[in-house]
């Protein structure tokens, strides 16, 4: 598992996101999870551009939530996003 919590997404530069995020799944072993946890404000990552970060680097959306206890996420403005790295899918 790599976890990110507190901002850390949206705290790299947006230009470094989507690589920042392949790195991390590229830690994982097939099966493995990705847990980030951040707000969403304007001008920083939404859920979806999250998705397709990781969708790129090989990972799949398993849950989202509104906390850190798993409360359900319907579009606050807290985030946490769990992804898992495919089954046998190099990262890049």
């Amino acid at each position: 598992m790599v976890l990110l919590a507190g901002n850390v997404v949206p705290y790299i530069p947006a230009e470094r996101r989507a690589r920042a995020v392949a790195a991390c799944v590229a830690h994982l072993v097939p099966g493995g999870l990705l847990v980030a946890g951040f707000r969403l404000r304007p001008g920083w990552p939404t859920p979806d551009d999250h998705d397709r970060w990781c969708a790129a680097a090989g990972a799949a959306p398993v849950d989202r939530f509104a906390t850190w206890e798993r409360a359900p996420y319907d579009g606050g403005d807290y985030l946490v996003a769990v992804h898992r790295r495919d089954q046998g899918t190099a990262a890049t």
